[in-house]
This record gives structure tokens, sequence and C-alpha cells, in this order.
């Protein structure tokens, strides 16, 4: 009686290589895309043999060029299906939205991370402009997709200008659910090879250990959270 879900693997790497991220540790950094015809080939096949009609695409930076051409084959060929993404701001065109909403792209979850400048390009390696991104999380909301714009609070660096950036952002876009994530240190990132460069001072030795068995609660205010094996800027 559980809600079945297929997770489609429609595209693997990311380019990006952000501070923080180890998808393109895990995944590479050279993006690989099945086909559109391919994807929902394996749609229809699920539908035959199992009647699930509900998907999750697993690519962490699905190319936006690529989610349309799948969005217009699914509609193409008449597919009764929901699907849910990561989202990607590069690339993106607002006018591209409304087609994947009406092919049944339910959510998409985008990483926006932080609303100031300064935080995304000395913190996370991750240069975007803030302005293009309230564009598209706009764009995604008006197409009536359940827009998801994810928040990594406090960043290094972080102070009361950096908060209100954040903060105006999400007063201005309106995203339909703004999930708010402490800064995790994975292994073999830039922020695990080189901590001290962005605040990072270990108290435990068995740091890894504990942050890869860290039981994430979102619903729990962060007083519930168990400490981390770790502190930023002192704190």
């Amino acid at each position: 009686q559980k809600l079945k879900i297929i997770v489609l693997d429609e595209s693997r790497g990311c380019p990006c290589c952000c501070h923080f991220c180890i998808q393109p540790i895990k995944s590479g950094t050279k993006v690989r895309m099945k086909s559109p015809k391919r994807v929902v080939e394996e749609m229809q096949r699920v539908i035959s043999e199992n009647n699930i009609r509900l998907f999750r695409y697993a690519g962490s930076a699905t190319p936006p060029a690529l989610s349309r051409a799948i969005a217009d084959e699914i509609l193409k060929c008449r597919l009764d299906v929901e699907y849910t993404a990561f989202g990607n701001i590069l690339g993106a065109k607002p006018e591209d939205y409304p087609v994947l909403k009406k092919s049944g792209c339910y959510s998409i979850f985008f990483g926006v991370e932080s609303g100031s400048k300064k935080i995304l390009n000395r913190s996370f390696g991750k240069p975007r402009d803030p302005a293009e991104m309230v564009r598209i999380l706009k764009a995604s909301k008006a197409a009536g997709i359940y827009t998801v714009a994810s928040i990594i609070y406090p960043a290094p660096f972080e102070d009361e200008e950096t908060t209100k950036e954040t903060l105006d952002l999400l007063l201005e876009a309106k995203p339909h659910s703004a999930p708010v994530q402490f800064a995790a240190v994975y292994p073999q990132t830039k922020w695990a090879k080189s901590p001290e460069n962005y605040g990072f001072k270990f108290t435990s030795d068995n740091w890894q250990e504990k942050l890869l068995t860290y039981k994430i609660k979102l619903l729990f205010p962060p007083t519930f959270y168990e400490p981390m094996p770790y502190t930023i800027d002192g704190k």
C-alpha cells in the first residue's frame, strides 16, 4: 500500500564542481544523457509491466534542453505520467515550464543554496545570478509546478547582510517550499580537502562516519538536531 515511484536514470554527471557537492565525485564531471526516446520507452515498459505511472529523474543536474526534449516526447506519445526532477538554472528557459507541466512534471527541486553572490561564489563555488534564479523559480511556479528552493544555511562566511539577501530572494520568488539544510562536509569535496579555507573545524576524529550516518530531521526545529561533528567560523 505504499506510493510507488520509479527512479529513471536519465542523465549522470555534473561539470559544475561546487565546493560542497558530492555529485561530480560520485557521478563524474562529464554529463551523459539518454535519448528522450529511450527515457520514454523505459516509462512505457514500467507502465506496461507494473502499472506504475509515477517517476523521478535521478540526474542531479539534468540539462534543461534534455528535460524539454523528454517532455516533448511524452506529449508526442500521449503518456499519462507524473514525474519530479532536480532543477538546473543553467540554460533554463521560462517558456519551457508550461510544456514540462503539461507533460506531467509535478515538482522541481532547485538547489538555490543562497541569495548572496558572495556566498554563492566564495563559499559554494557556484557562480549564479540570484536575479536569474528568481526568474526561473517564478516561471516554474507560474506554470503550476510545485517549486522547491533548497537553501544551505548557515554557510561559511555567512553574515547579517548575506542572510538578508537569501531571505529577500525567497520573499521575491515565493517558492512553494524552501527546505533549509545545514552545511554538510562530504569526503573528497573541496570543503573536506581544505576545511581551513572555509572556516570548518572538526570536533571529532570520526567526523566522516558521523556525518554519513547522520539523521536529518527536516520536520523538526534545529534545536532538536544532533550536534554536528564540526563548527563553522567558530559556531
